[in-house]
């Protein structure tokens, strides 16, 4: 169906959208799928969200990626992981492991591609999104066109120092679950959390309460974005998927959860293209020690690293502010959107 949308402000499109349903081995996985109103598009991409996220990391009232990429000409499918949003009320459950993710799920969204007629399509995954990334990508091989990743982790918990003693209680918890074979172990409720902070915004901006960390760089994302972002784009997952992320915090590696998949070797034999973009202020995913490393291990002669902050764009960017943040539009999106153009 036809849809009008708002790309950002004081700029409307008109574009086509549709819902689709995706089988996987237990219910389905949601995509919303744009593409423009009039004509072929130049390629497809597919944006795949991070930790406990949902399809509104890339698309708000006020600000959206995802319009925003139709508009430069490209199909795009906005994937809902297994057990979140929209995927969650098609009955897929929370993922039993991260390997549900590479193995599984971005499969069946190439699959749906290729139906499509798509032989080939590109990735883009923020945060843990990008870590899906770089995981799925040595087995998609030529099909994958390129790999973008938006403080895509390769390593983790360097970023805030509250993460230096939250990271070995969570390896602590994947020792367990390895032992105990708990499954997905208990869903961890990031949209309550999300809830929490919203209503806290204003103490947040003012001073009166001091995070521990922050998703965003000081005004870098105007209140009423911040606050949709909150509301709509925090979810679950569960506790097997972060007390994973510890693993790779404590020890270094790049993992499955069995340790028997060594995902930073297939990615240092991968050839993709690919952008890997970081947010100089990010206390979520470290520019040089959590995001760079991927870039450094890339196997592919086709690879750029990009840092956006205070240095070259005149103001400091966090982990969510590279999407949604006032001064993306004009910095972060067209700097995708030409990497694309240069490589559809």
């Amino acid at each position: 169906m036809l849809s009008e949308q708002t790309v950002q402000e004081g700029q409307r499109l008109l574009l086509r959208k549709e819902l689709l349903e995706l089988p996987i081995s237990y219910g389905s996985l949601s995509v919303v799928r744009k593409r423009p109103a009039e004509g072929a598009a130049r390629a497809a991409v597919v944006l795949a969200h991070g930790f406990a996220q949902t399809r509104y990391t890339w698309h708000l009232s006020r600000r959206s990626f995802s319009a925003y990429l139709v508009s430069r000409g490209y199909d795009v499918f906005n994937l809902e992981l297994r057990g979140h949003g929209r995927s969650r009320e098609l009955g897929s459950p929370l993922p039993d492991a991260f390997e549900r993710h590479v193995d599984e799920d971005v499969p069946a969204v190439a699959g749906a591609l290729a139906r499509e007629g798509y032989r080939r399509f590109f990735l883009v995954g923020h945060s843990l999104g990008g870590a899906i990334g770089y995981a799925a990508a040595p087995a998609l091989g030529e099909r994958l066109a390129g790999l973008i990743t938006l403080a895509g982790v390769f390593h983790w918990g360097n970023g805030a120092r509250v993460l230096e003693w939250l990271t070995p209680l969570l390896h602590a918890a994947d020792r367990l679950h390895r032992r105990a074979g708990i499954g997905a172990g208990p869903a961890v409720r990031m949209d309550l959390v999300g809830r929490l902070v919203a209503r806290s915004l204003f103490a947040l901006e003012t001073g009166v309460l001091s995070p521990p960390l922050s998703a965003w760089a000081q005004g870098a994302v105007e209140r009423e974005v911040a606050r949709e972002w909150l509301l709509r784009a925090f979810d679950r997952t569960s506790g097997s998927v972060l007390a994973l992320m510890g693993r790779w915090a404590e020890t270094g590696e790049f993992c499955d959860t069995s340790g028997r998949r060594d995902y930073a070797l297939e990615w240092s034999r991968c050839r993709v293209p690919v952008l890997v973009i970081a947010g100089d202020s990010d206390q979520l995913a470290d520019a040089l020690l959590d995001v760079r490393p991927a870039y450094a291990a890339a196997g592919s002669p086709d690879r750029t690293f990009r840092i956006f902050g205070q240095a070259y764009d005149g103001r400091p960017f966090g982990h969510i502010d590279l999407i949604i943040g006032k001064d993306a539009p004009r910095t972060v999106w067209r700097t995708i959107a030409d990497w694309l153009d240069g490589h559809a």
